[in-house]
């Protein structure tokens, strides 16, 4: 799902708003990016530097795999640091499913459906609404 919605972002789509009000494209990528990069962290990821010259599918890609591996070998047991304590594995990983979904606040709304801008503090700006 997510390819989908990342492969036709072109560079004249950054600057596009989303349906959150804090975020344009470009914005919520790079708050996705940030994401990755931090929930990645708690397993030891190395995720690269991010390359803005790369198209958003390609910088995704590049912080998402080593995330996703890094989350692959270590497993869902337990817990993993947080701050300046822990919390559950499962709920840690769970958050890049979070982010994932966010990103899907890029896309254009079908003709039946329309975007409903959301606090970012919500943490709900993804959401559509159906008319």
């Amino acid at each position: 799902m997510l390819q989908r919605v990342l492969d036709p972002i072109a560079a004249d789509d950054l600057t596009r708003q989303t349906p959150c009000t804090e975020f344009d494209v470009a914005a919520l990528t790079g708050h996705l990016l940030r994401s990755v990069a931090a929930v990645g962290g708690m397993v030891g990821a190395d995720i690269p530097d991010r390359d803005e010259s790369d198209s958003v599918e390609r910088q995704v890609v590049a912080a998402a795999r080593p995330a996703l591996d890094a989350w692959h070998r270590r497993g869902l047991d337990g817990s993993v640091p947080f701050g300046n304590g822990e919390m559950p594995a499962k709920s840690a990983c769970a958050i890049l499913s979070i982010e994932f979904l966010g990103m899907r606040g890029i896309t254009r709304p079908r003709s039946d459906t329309r975007s409903t801008p959301r606090s970012h503090s919500a943490n709900t700006c993804w959401v559509w609404r159906v008319r």
